[in-house]
Protein backbone atom coordinates (compact mmCIF):
# COMPACT_ATOMS: atom_id res chain seq x y z
CA UNK A 1 0.00 0.00 0.00
CA UNK A 2 1.45 3.36 -0.96
CA UNK A 3 1.38 6.54 1.12
CA UNK A 4 -1.55 8.05 -0.78
CA UNK A 5 -3.72 4.98 -0.23
CA UNK A 6 -2.79 4.90 3.46
CA UNK A 7 -3.75 8.58 3.83
CA UNK A 8 -7.09 7.97 2.09
CA UNK A 9 -7.85 5.03 4.39
CA UNK A 10 -6.91 7.11 7.44
CA UNK A 11 -9.22 9.93 6.28
CA UNK A 12 -12.06 7.47 5.65
CA UNK A 13 -11.61 5.98 9.13
CA UNK A 14 -11.60 9.46 10.68
CA UNK A 15 -14.77 10.39 8.78
CA UNK A 16 -16.51 7.22 9.97
CA UNK A 17 -15.48 7.86 13.56
CA UNK A 18 -16.79 11.43 13.42
CA UNK A 19 -20.07 10.31 11.83
CA UNK A 20 -20.91 7.75 14.50
CA UNK A 21 -19.67 9.36 17.71
CA UNK A 22 -20.48 12.41 19.75
CA UNK A 23 -23.62 14.47 20.20
CA UNK A 24 -26.04 15.23 17.41
CA UNK A 25 -25.60 18.44 15.48
CA UNK A 26 -28.49 20.93 15.44
CA UNK A 27 -29.46 20.02 11.87
CA UNK A 28 -29.57 16.33 12.85
CA UNK A 29 -31.87 17.07 15.78
CA UNK A 30 -34.11 19.15 13.50
CA UNK A 31 -34.18 16.33 10.92
CA UNK A 32 -35.33 13.83 13.57
CA UNK A 33 -37.84 16.28 15.11
CA UNK A 34 -39.36 16.77 11.64
CA UNK A 35 -39.65 13.00 11.25
CA UNK A 36 -41.28 12.67 14.67
CA UNK A 37 -43.78 15.40 13.82
CA UNK A 38 -44.48 13.80 10.45
CA UNK A 39 -45.24 10.45 12.12
CA UNK A 40 -47.65 12.13 14.57
CA UNK A 41 -49.32 13.94 11.67
CA UNK A 42 -49.70 10.71 9.66
CA UNK A 43 -51.23 8.85 12.61
CA UNK A 44 -53.61 11.66 13.52
CA UNK A 45 -54.80 12.06 9.94
CA UNK A 46 -55.29 8.37 9.15
CA UNK A 47 -52.62 8.18 6.46
CA UNK A 48 -51.51 4.76 5.34
CA UNK A 49 -48.52 3.05 6.90
CA UNK A 50 -47.01 2.50 3.44
CA UNK A 51 -47.22 6.20 2.56
CA UNK A 52 -45.62 7.25 5.85
CA UNK A 53 -42.92 4.60 5.60
CA UNK A 54 -42.04 5.49 2.00
CA UNK A 55 -41.69 9.18 2.85
CA UNK A 56 -39.45 8.41 5.84
CA UNK A 57 -37.40 5.91 3.82
CA UNK A 58 -36.84 8.59 1.16
CA UNK A 59 -35.47 10.94 3.80
CA UNK A 60 -33.32 8.34 5.57
CA UNK A 61 -31.91 6.94 2.33
CA UNK A 62 -31.09 10.46 1.17
CA UNK A 63 -29.02 11.08 4.29
CA UNK A 64 -27.37 7.65 4.23
CA UNK A 65 -26.30 8.26 0.63
CA UNK A 66 -24.07 11.01 2.05
CA UNK A 67 -22.53 8.92 4.82
CA UNK A 68 -25.21 9.78 7.39
CA UNK A 69 -24.45 13.51 7.04
CA UNK A 70 -27.63 15.58 7.13
CA UNK A 71 -25.57 18.67 6.33
CA UNK A 72 -24.08 17.15 3.18
CA UNK A 73 -27.39 15.65 2.05
CA UNK A 74 -29.24 18.94 2.39
CA UNK A 75 -26.38 20.76 0.70
CA UNK A 76 -26.61 18.35 -2.21
CA UNK A 77 -30.31 19.22 -2.70
CA UNK A 78 -32.06 16.52 -0.64
CA UNK A 79 -35.63 17.70 -0.07
CA UNK A 80 -36.86 15.71 2.95
CA UNK A 81 -40.54 14.83 2.70
CA UNK A 82 -40.91 15.24 6.46
CA UNK A 83 -39.38 18.73 6.45
CA UNK A 84 -41.33 21.30 8.41
CA UNK A 85 -43.31 18.88 10.57
CA UNK A 86 -41.32 19.54 13.76
CA UNK A 87 -43.68 20.67 16.46
CA UNK A 88 -46.63 18.65 15.22
CA UNK A 89 -47.88 16.47 18.02
CA UNK A 90 -51.19 15.16 19.28
CA UNK A 91 -52.02 18.55 20.81
CA UNK A 92 -51.41 20.27 17.48
CA UNK A 93 -53.11 17.81 15.13
CA UNK A 94 -55.57 16.17 17.52
CA UNK A 95 -55.89 12.60 18.65
CA UNK A 96 -56.92 10.07 16.03
CA UNK A 97 -60.47 8.84 16.38
CA UNK A 98 -59.32 5.26 16.01
CA UNK A 99 -55.86 3.75 15.90
CA UNK A 100 -55.47 0.14 14.91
Amino acid sequence: MDTKQAEELRKEADDLQRAYTGRMRPEEVEFLEDMKGFIDYCIANGMSFAMALLALAHDVNGVLHYGASVREALGASLKPRAAGFAGYDSECVGEPEEVR
